[in-house]
């Protein structure tokens, strides 16, 4: 598996989080384009005389979950500079750009100064479910009030875990850099050509790659030891596989062709969206199968509706004698953002609708909404310790989906 011995400190120099005010933001107020209260930031920038100009990648996360990304600078310098008489006053400059546009008060700004000299600065909505995520990542008690908190060493020097990953790929950090599966690695090129093959055969190298996982044991463990394997082969895989055509580079004739530098790009994440939700329903496919459960994948409802899975089957569900408390369905999608929503209506005959997903640290007033809908989550458990403690009460471990449904086909 990926090396223990990976830790946020590897990425990253520093991580820290405020809250943006009016002056900072918002143009009826003021111009300055120099965010507040940034001493706290001498522990990654230091104390310079001179004006340290450094290059930085902007992030904004909406509510809907949508990004939106751009390139610029920002300045480091100490305002009071010319008077010695004063103590320093560090503040950060911004230039004007599309995602600080975006900006308003209240939301978060996480910043972080990259290993590779870089500075990030994520600016998420109160409302967006990277606010939670990127809290828990970076371990930051953030309240109403908060105007700069900073990541301790301590923090900084855990282990990445799966749902570590999942954050910081969403935030464009690739954390399989020092990958050690090189040996199978060189078995699946070999296996499959060189050539990607269908989600379904990968899912099922990744899962024979781990002899000693047993999903009758334990589902939650099963699932999330195929899922991590998956993630971290496809990473190698993909790049012993794409990497030579990003090295030709995307020149004709000398000159630079975007048009087949978007066309390649858009392929590769088409492939990593469409594969990432089709893995986890392959992974959990075998994991029902292993616990002798009755279920159909993908079978008509009403009209065009296809769940995921329904328990027993689509006869079952067809049926007008059979008790409806007997029926069971179940969504799956790697990651949530404001798609939990599509399930709703998928079985008109069950009420008490489940969705299973790998998505960390959703918010209380995000589940409470699920709730209220009538949508139970699924997760592994390793997932549910990235949720507050109230949020953990409402969530359903694999083993608990698995117990309920076999129960009922046990009567």
């Amino acid at each position: 598996m990926q090396s223990s011995t990976e830790k946020l400190s590897n990425f990253f120099l520093g991580v820290g989080a405020k809250r943006l005010t009016p002056v900072e933001v918002d143009p009826n107020s003021s111009n300055q384009h120099e965010f507040n209260g940034v001493n706290a930031l001498k522990e990654i920038f230091g104390e310079s005389n001179d004006k340290l100009r450094i290059n930085a990648r902007f992030v904004h996360f909406s509510e809907d979950a949508s990004q939106s990304v751009c390139n610029g600078e920002v300045t480091w310098y100490d305002a009071r500079r010319s008077n010695p008489k004063r103590s320093a006053e560090y503040r950060l400059y911004w230039r004007k750009n599309e995602v600080m546009e975006r900006a308003k008060p209240r939301d978060l700004m996480f910043f972080a100064r990259l290993s590779t000299g870089e500075f990030l600065i994520l600016i998420s909505e109160s409302d967006s479910i990277f606010t939670d995520q990127l809290a828990w990542l970076f371990d930051l008690q953030l309240d109403e009030g908060t105007s700069i908190v900073m990541a301790s060493q301590r923090h900084r020097e855990q282990s990445l875990d799966f749902c570590s990953r999942l954050i910081l790929e969403a935030i464009g950090i690739d954390s399989y850099q020092s990958n050690t599966l090189d040996e199978l690695t060189e078995r699946c090129l070999q296996t499959f050509n060189y050539d990607f093959p269908s989600t379904a055969e990968f899912s099922e190298f990744a899962r024979n790659s781990l002899g000693d996982v047993e999903p009758l044991e334990n589902a939650d463990a099963a699932l999330m030891a195929w899922v991590s394997r998956e993630h971290a082969l496809f990473s190698a895989f993909e790049k012993r596989v794409i990497g030579p055509r990003v090295e030709r580079g995307f020149m004709t004739e000398g000159v630079p062709d975007i048009d087949s530098f978007i066309k390649f790009s858009l392929s590769v994440q088409n492939r990593r969206k469409a594969r990432a939700g089709a893995s986890l329903e392959h992974h959990v496919t075998a994991i029902f199968k292993a616990n002798g459960l009755m279920f159909e994948r993908e079978k008509v409802t009403e009209g065009k509706k296809k769940p995921d899975f329904l328990f027993p089957d689509q006869a079952s569900y067809h049926d007008p004698d059979f008790d409806d408390q007997d029926l069971r369905m179940l969504g799956v999608k790697s990651s949530l953002k404001d798609r939990w929503r599509q399930v709703l209506n998928e079985a008109d005959r069950i009420n008490q609708k489940h969705l299973l997903t790998l998505e960390p640290s959703i918010s209380e007033a995000q589940l409470t909404e699920m709730l209220q809908s009538h949508i139970r989550l699924v997760l592994p458990k390793e997932i549910h310790k990235t949720f507050t403690q109230r949020g953990r009460g409402n969530l359903l471990t694999l083993e608990d989906f698995i117990e309920d449904v076999a129960h009922l086909q046990r009567q």
